[in-house]
């Protein structure tokens, strides 16, 4: 079924009658019933379709999955402060709903505090503008310590040469990620304001195959760029 209006299980081939049409829970039976799939299995606990107008199969995917990760990558892009417990009711609703968020002072560097009302979580969000590197610790050995993992140096001897410990060492490595995602994010948003006459999309390939995440669940899923 959809989540947050996503559904991705659906026939994939352009020029198919059921191109785009989502696979239904329910299932027509009786005399001259049709339907646009048939549901079936590759293999154990791998739930697949196949579609009738075409005869192509397709392994079903979890429309759950798919959003969650969908939030997670356009996170950056539109950042919306909320509950940060993905287990929370309000993981997804922003703070800017009074309803759901009591204020709950600020952090010694000046950012606003919140306490979830579902989960009873607090956290933080930090004020526009804010210095990344304020209140950072040796924040002067940044620039050897990037320059370290760029030339793929091996992380005891970062050490060493920056003189940090590994704890201060993998708080930058976190940290240069963030920076990462938020100057993409800065670039992403100025699309909005742009205007092409066409555009393009760019893909290196039309299939993806993401290798499993267990020695149990040896699935190679395929994620179709298309």
């Amino acid at each position: 079924m959809p989540a947050h209006g996503v559904d991705v299980n659906f026939c994939k081939t352009p020029r198919c009658t059921n191109f785009g049409r989502p696979v239904s829970q329910k299932v027509a039976r009786g005399p001259g019933a049709t339907n646009p799939y048939t549901i079936g299995a590759a293999g154990r606990g791998m739930a697949t379709a196949r579609c009738n107008a075409c005869q192509e199969s397709f392994i079903l995917k979890s429309n759950v999955a798919v959003a969650e990760e969908a939030f997670r990558l356009l996170a950056e892009v539109y950042p919306n402060a909320a509950c940060p417990d993905p287990l929370c009711a309000n993981h997804r609703v922003p703070v800017h709903v009074v309803s759901e968020y009591q204020s709950f002072g600020t952090t010694p560097i000046g950012s606003q505090r919140y306490r979830c009302k579902s989960c009873g979580r607090t956290f933080s969000v930090k004020p526009a503008g804010l210095n990344p590197i304020a209140r950072q610790v040796q924040s002067a050995k940044n620039a050897t310590i990037l320059a370290d993992l760029t030339n793929k140096m091996p992380i005891r001897r970062i050490c060493e040469a920056a003189q940090v410990t590994p704890r201060v060492l993998y708080e930058r490595i976190d940290f240069f990620h963030e920076q990462a995602l938020a100057f993409l994010a800065h670039r992403e948003r100025e699309l909005e304001s742009m205007r092409f006459d066409r555009r393009y999309v760019g893909v290196d390939r039309q299939d993806y195959g993401v290798n499993w995440s267990g020695r149990k669940d040896k699935r190679n899923v395929v994620v179709s760029a298309v």
